[in-house]
């Protein structure tokens, strides 16, 4: 019939911080809260060009920038301790049209991942008060895997985890190095407002331009 999901299916897998929320500024005042105590403070700039890195890799990146060192379990605590400070007196939104593009891939039985560098209870914690929990069928937190972004293990990890080949799966990302390790994946790639002049599937700048669900149609992921 047609609009139906081709067997074996296919599946959306989300990063989070940024795309499902803007929740980068609350990660960069975690961190530079602890580099506070090492006399380091990291700008947005700087801190662009490691969006999408796991924690591990992302505090050793740091140590060598600014010339310090600390046990890296230690640091990470300490950044989490704050983000969930932050994140329990902040009032979170979910970025424009995901509820409605989230509600349409489930009405249509199309199954949801999140692949995410961040710490699982920071993921668990985010989706759950923003209401979101419940649509992820999959999820895999960098901590997860052993090779973060821009290696595609954490994302060919949520595939198996969704049951659907990685060729089959679509990549919502917001970072290069989200949608690098998307493509190594194999996986059709939409660039969440910045393509970091990577050759993508789709850019968008809003959900509302997916919710529509016709992205699945252009990809061949739908029949005809």
């Amino acid at each position: 019939m047609k609009g139906q999901v081709k067997k074996p299916g296919c599946g959306v897998i989300l990063d989070m911080d940024g795309v499902i929320l803007d929740s980068e500024p609350i990660h960069l005042e975690a961190t530079n809260r602890v580099l506070k105590k090492y006399g380091a403070e990291l700008s947005y700039r700087e801190n662009l060009s490691l969006q999408g890195t796991a924690e591990i890799p992302y505090w050793k990146i740091l140590m060598e920038r600014f010339g310090f060192s600390e046990d890296v379990k230690k640091l990470i605590e300490e950044k989490e301790k704050h983000m969930f400070e932050i994140l329990s007196r902040k009032e979170l939104v979910p970025n424009e049209g995901l509820m409605e593009f989230l509600l349409a891939l489930r009405k249509r039985g199309i199954p949801i991942g999140l692949a995410s560098s961040s710490q699982l209870n920071q993921i668990n914690f985010i989706l759950r008060k923003l209401g979101l929990r419940e649509f992820f069928s999959a999820i895999t937190s960098g901590e997860e895997v052993s090779e973060g972004k821009p290696e595609p293990q954490i994302y060919l990890e949520t595939a198996r985890r969704l049951g659907v080949p990685p060729e089959r799966c679509v990549a919502i990302e917001d970072s290069r190095n989200g949608l690098i390790s998307a493509k190594r994946a194999g996986m059709k790639v939409i660039a969440y407002r910045n393509d970091f002049g990577l050759d993508v599937d789709m850019k968008i700048n809003s959900f509302l331009e997916l919710k529509d669900l016709k992205f699945l149609e252009e990809f061949g992921l739908l029949e005809d």
